[in-house]
């Protein structure tokens, strides 16, 4: 199956399986058998490969296979309930009920894969709660941190979607734009400059 590689109201190729595979490669390289990874916005169907690209099913396989912890945050249990459904036979995978900016800023607990994707781009505030998001989660990343940001294609000379705003703060704040396609994936760690 393929993640999310079809056209959409905001690019012409939703090439999702090219970021999902750059940030597993990265979390390989810097976090070994071990990693945090939270991802804000959870599934909503059981079988949505070529829309809203299944993160939370990818992200689920990668640590039930190579190790770590997924916690995935989203306001909508019932969203979170299929979640921990089709996640149930992986160790280490918890759903959260909550607003992504108010989970993030409520731990200290570090993030090595930050995912963020709750706000549909259909809601007018989506790129606003991106960075909400984003800032709240700030004291939680370190060197070797991976963010992504999905549905944020580089369009007319600026980037759109929910990381239209975040995007331009990570470069500002010294992150290096690893990746970017559908999703935009960024790092600190002197260890990706040679990928």
């Amino acid at each position: 199956k393929c993640y999310g590689d079809k056209s959409n109201n905001m690019s012409s190729h939703a090439d999702r399986h090219t970021g999902f595979r750059k940030m597993i490669d990265l979390s390989i390289k810097l976090h070994g058998n071990d990693r945090r990874i939270i991802e804000t916005g959870t599934m909503r169907e059981y079988d949505d490969w070529s829309g809203a690209g299944m993160s939370t099913v990818v992200f689920a396989n990668f640590i039930g296979r190579y190790g770590g912890s997924l916690k995935t945050v989203d306001i909508n249990n019932d969203n979170l309930n299929m979640a921990a459904d089709i996640c149930r036979d992986v160790p280490n995978v918890e759903a959260v009920l909550s607003r992504g900016d108010d989970y993030l800023a409520s731990s200290n607990e570090p993030i090595d894969l930050l995912y963020l994707d709750s706000v549909d781009c259909g809601i007018p505030t989506h790129s606003e709660d991106c960075l909400k998001e984003l800032r709240a989660a700030n004291h939680r990343l370190h060197d070797k941190s991976i963010v992504a940001i999905d549905d944020t294609p580089w369009e007319s000379g600026k980037w759109i979607g929910k990381g239209a705003l975040a995007a331009p703060w990570l470069i500002e704040n010294g992150w290096k734009l690893h990746y970017a396609g559908y999703q935009v994936i960024f790092t600190k760690s002197p260890e990706c400059e040679s990928d």
